[in-house]
């Protein structure tokens, strides 16, 4: 099996295993249109496949690496394991964003600058934590995934 296809493997169990921990789940905000996916080359890392397709500028490696950073830092802590929602930080995971569009570009922007907290709680640049602008585009890339599934 080569490289891409063990890598598409990998992304399309993510977001198997994703989707079936969150179907139902409804947080009652007014759904904002759907961010259709740049389809970027297999030779990226990226997976062009149906249903399956990263933004472009993302690889499977980032979204491996947005997964460690986001779900063992200060990201969890706020937004809950798996972007599932916290005290402090709203749900990642439903694809209804309150502040953005939900595209790339905009989650990289958000996460870089921060941003005022719907419940009295900002969020601070890069999270507070000191990711560096590849880190940022990680966890940026791995929150992408979990909200278009």
């Amino acid at each position: 099996m080569t490289r891409t296809a063990r890598s598409r493997r990998v992304l399309l169990a993510l977001m198997v295993v994703v989707a079936g921990c969150h179907a139902g789940v409804s947080t009652g905000a007014a759904p904002t249109p759907a961010q259709s996916p740049s389809r970027s080359s297999a030779a990226n890392g990226s997976s062009s496949g149906s249903g399956s397709a990263l933004p472009q500028g993302a690889t499977l490696a980032m979204v491996k690496l947005g997964d460690s950073l986001f779900n063992n830092s200060r990201c969890a802590k706020c937004h809950g394991a798996r972007g599932t929602g916290g005290d402090d930080g709203p749900r990642l995971d439903t694809g209804h964003w309150q502040q953005i569009s939900g595209s790339l570009a905009d989650i990289i922007k958000v996460t870089t600058d921060g941003a005022p907290g719907g419940a009295g709680i900002d969020m601070p640049p890069r999270g507070g934590t000191g990711f560096s602008d590849d880190q940022i585009k990680a966890v940026a890339a791995y929150v992408w995934t979990l909200s278009h599934h």
